[in-house]
């Protein structure tokens, strides 16, 4: 699949307003930082429109005419003295419950389950690996994301999580249904440091972290698997955006 938005603009969605224009956002989806985030700042016309508007469920797309694509879908809150906006994925929900708990002969799958619905999260997928049960655990007085932090170490695993599209994945992925190729076309330019490519590419905003990529370019024919995604408006108006990813085997 080869596909680009050559001059894409910003889209931002509320309850009950859509906002085309006057806004300037700044987006990162990054697998190690757990929750994808977006800020967004306003010029005076476009916050006149939506200063005093619900943000409670927002979205952000990127697109042209008819067609935008998501880029993130979640909860707004206001800050900097209500003129930026920051956008969180759901696991902003994490976040903002404080857990206290005690496990009993507890399997880390069985704990983050627990977790999960004290933060009001019921779609989930978890490695179904086996571990070893624990005779006693405590969670005392942390986040839900510092909670699930907790449970890894205290069974000496590395296990990364995240939302995607509403669901919770713990050691496991959303299924991808075609992978993306990236060539001479759409990338600005290429580099790598220490084994982490970033491809500086045209607009391609249904990629998000934790997909495969296929890069067919003159510096580089490989498998990536992508760590973080980074898209922001730029100072001349236009949107810059970047990928950092890691080559894979091709299977």
């Amino acid at each position: 699949m080869v596909r680009t938005y050559v001059n894409p603009q910003f889209r931002l969605i509320l309850q009950d307003t859509e906002l085309e224009g006057g806004m300037y956002v700044n987006y990162r989806s990054s697998k190690r930082e757990h929750c994808d985030i977006c800020k967004v700042s306003f010029d005076d016309a476009a916050l006149g429109i939506i200063y005093d508007k619900n943000v409670e469920d927002c979205r952000v797309d990127m697109g042209i005419d008819d067609d935008y694509e998501n880029i993130i879908d979640g909860i707004g809150t206001w800050e900097t003295e209500n003129d930026e906006l920051i956008i969180r994925d759901e696991m902003k929900k994490l976040l903002d419950t404080t857990i206290k708990a005690a496990f009993v002969e507890s399997t880390p799958q069985e704990a983050i389950r627990y977790v999960l619905a004290l933060c009001g999260i019921y779609s989930f997928c978890l490695d179904d690996t086996v571990y070893s049960t624990k005779k006693t655990f405590v969670i005392d007085s942390l986040n839900g994301c510092d909670a699930i932090r907790e449970i890894n170490t205290a069974w000496g695993i590395d296990v990364g999580f995240y939302m995607w599209d509403g669901v919770f994945y713990w050691g496991k992925d959303p299924e991808q249904e075609e992978i993306y190729e990236i060539t001479d076309d759409n990338i600005l330019d290429i580099s790598c440091s220490k084994g982490i490519w970033e491809i500086d590419v045209i607009g391609i905003p249904w990629l998000h972290h934790s997909q495969y990529i296929n890069v067919n370019c003159e510096d580089l024919i490989a498998v990536g698997f992508v760590e973080s995604v980074v898209i922001k408006s730029a100072n001349d108006g236009s949107i810059d955006m970047s990928l950092r990813f890691q080559e894979v085997e091709d299977d």
